[in-house]
């Protein structure tokens, strides 16, 4: 199924294949990300990279696979700076650090090829945006 479908025009399967990455069955959502990932479409990485929230560990390999054949310098920006998405995680974190190194010539300042360095910066930013915000509810 998923040859077939990456033989399809990519207009008609992509916004197929983004809906079924919020299937609820976990099988068919790490497919759908299988079959964008093999197509190849930059369109679908702004789906790919919200799914990297996904509780599941199967569907997350399959989503960092997809965004590893897809994926450029801007996935890793999306990657590095959505709150929501945890680099630490070790399929999102090994994305971000292959990325990074594909893309190390680009010479972007923050980029997780050392988890230790970025970890500490991560928990320095937010400490620096916690602080931010409670400063402002307290006015």
């Amino acid at each position: 199924m998923v040859i077939l479908l990456s033989t399809i025009d990519n207009y008609i399967v992509i916004p197929i294949l983004i809906e079924a990455l919020k299937n609820s069955d976990k099988t068919v959502r790490a497919l759908a990300a299988q079959t964008l990932g093999n197509i190849g479409n930059w369109e679908a990485v702004p789906a790919l990279t919200e799914a990297l929230t996904d509780a599941d560990d199967y569907v997350l390999e399959s989503v960092a696979e997809a965004l590893e054949e897809i994926g450029d310098l801007r996935t890793l920006k999306q990657i590095i700076y959505r709150w929501d998405i945890d680099i630490y995680e070790s399929n999102i974190f090994l994305l971000a650090r292959k990325l990074a190194i594909r893309y190390r010539k680009t010479k972007n300042s923050v980029i997780p090829v050392y988890r230790q360095r970025f970890r500490f910066l991560v928990k320095r930013v937010r400490a620096i945006i916690v602080m931010i915000i409670s400063s402002l509810r307290g006015k």
